[in-house]
């Protein structure tokens, strides 16, 4: 009876691991709003279900002991500690558990894969992100044809394939489809070079079409990215070029998505002189009678990030305090910072920034040459470390299971694995 019991919980823990791969995909989906932008998701409802049976298989499953990377992932939840102990209000509460909620998801999905769970694991990444690319795509379909949907943000927008809209699946924005697609899409690409099949090929590209729909300028970055991925172990001169050509796009990214130069006469002026992309008032670095350049949105949120760090540089000022701070004075910046390092620094002080820092260059020093998978962890890391200028990165929750792929590739006894 005993060992029917454990069967039972083995199997709904079985069925809970992909399921909560899959829930990611339904980010719109909220349960309760908490704060401005902070909403329990139905998928916090499924990592409960997941955390109880892995709780409740302990006695079949073996934790590993604590490593370094572990203790500096716990950084974050002892940084909320201290904030609720400081501030002691209703938001840092949250805050304490949203953190101990993304260590938990680390925690739970390291051990998992150390219990031969990994294969599932991986593979379920690539089919949640072949899920999200359908709902994108068909998304962009329908509007092709005038027809309206929650799958797509329909919009004047500069960039567009037929009619304007950026793809959404089912997440909030069309840059948290894009944040959730990079996993799917580097796995996927890493299959495809590691063996050309026609269902390699084709997923491969289907998750690639519905990446570039999301028409973020974060794909500025992806196109550095995959020469360097192709060229990555080759020891000669197109390997130094693809270094080149991703630190030039890296560059250009980071210039354009901080300070425009719009010409006054062009379509694109009329599309993006606007309080969605900058401030008309305040934001103009130089205007004459043909051009104008200005700070984009993304400026503003790092000044905005800024007068939050200078007002509490050591502990910062709390969890979701950007989003409710001089919200007269930055009418468009009602959310998150924008901004992985500004955004930590200002709502968690100096030891949020330490935080990222050690927690990024530990994840880029670990997936450096151990084996053929460390290829795909180092390319993501390198975007996770790019794309954090512009972007908040730690509340997207798969990234803290690919934190946890890390840690498990790394230390692993063989320096080959088989997938």
């Amino acid at each position: 009876m005993i060992k029917k019991n454990n069967n039972i919980l083995l199997f709904f823990l079985k069925i809970f691991i992909p399921l909560y791969i899959i829930s990611l995909n339904f980010h719109q989906f909220d349960i309760l709003e908490l704060d401005t932008k902070i909403q329990l998701k139905i998928t916090e409802l499924i990592f409960v279900f997941l955390l109880i049976f892995f709780f409740l298989n302990l006695k079949v499953i073996k934790i590993n002991n604590f490593n370094l990377f572990d203790y500096i992932i716990l950084i974050f939840p002892i940084i909320s500690i201290l904030q609720l102990a400081f501030f002691q209000n209703k938001l840092s509460l949250v805050g304490l558990l949203s953190s101990i909620y993304l260590f938990l998801i680390y925690f739970v999905f390291k051990t998992l894969m150390h219990n031969g769970y990994k294969k599932i694991i991986f593979n379920y990444i690539i089919f949640s992100g072949a899920i999200a690319s359908f709902f994108a795509i068909l998304g962009w379909l329908f509007i092709q044809f005038e027809i309206k949907t929650n799958l797509i943000l329909v919009y004047e927008y500069p960039f567009r394939i037929g009619q304007s809209g950026r793809s959404t699946s089912f997440f909030e924005t069309p840059n948290s489809l894009f944040l959730f697609l990079i996993l799917p899409f580097f796995f996927s690409l890493y299959n495809f070079i590691k063996e050309l099949t026609i269902k390699n090929s084709i997923i491969f590209i289907f998750i690639a079409f519905a990446l570039m729909l999301t028409f973020s300028k974060s794909i500025i970055i992806i196109l550095g990215l995959i020469p360097y991925f192709i060229f990555y172990k080759v020891k000669n001169k197109i390997k130094i070029y693809s270094k080149i050509f991703l630190i030039f796009l890296s560059i250009i990214y980071l210039v354009i998505s901080n300070v425009i130069i719009l010409d006054k006469s062009s379509n694109l002026y009329n599309q993006m002189f606007n309080k969605t992309y900058v401030n008309p008032e305040r934001g103009i670095l130089y205007e004459n009678s043909e051009i104008l350049i200005t700070r984009t949105n993304y400026y503003e949120a790092k000044v905005k990030s800024l007068e939050l760090i200078k007002a509490s540089p050591f502990i910062g000022k709390g969890f979701n305090s950007f989003a409710n701070y001089k919200n007269e004075k930055y009418p468009n910046l009602i959310g998150r910072p924008h901004s992985t390092y500004f955004g930590m620094f200002a709502e968690n002080g100096i030891l949020g920034f330490i935080f990222v820092i050690l927690l990024f260059y530990y994840s880029y020093r670990k997936t450096l040459f151990k084996n053929n998978m460390s290829i795909p962890f180092n390319i993501i890391c390198i975007f996770l470390i790019i794309d954090g200028f512009n972007t908040d990165l730690l509340y997207t929750k798969i990234f803290w299971i690919f934190f946890a792929l890390i840690d498990y590739n790394s230390n692993k006894k063989s320096n080959s694995e088989k997938n």
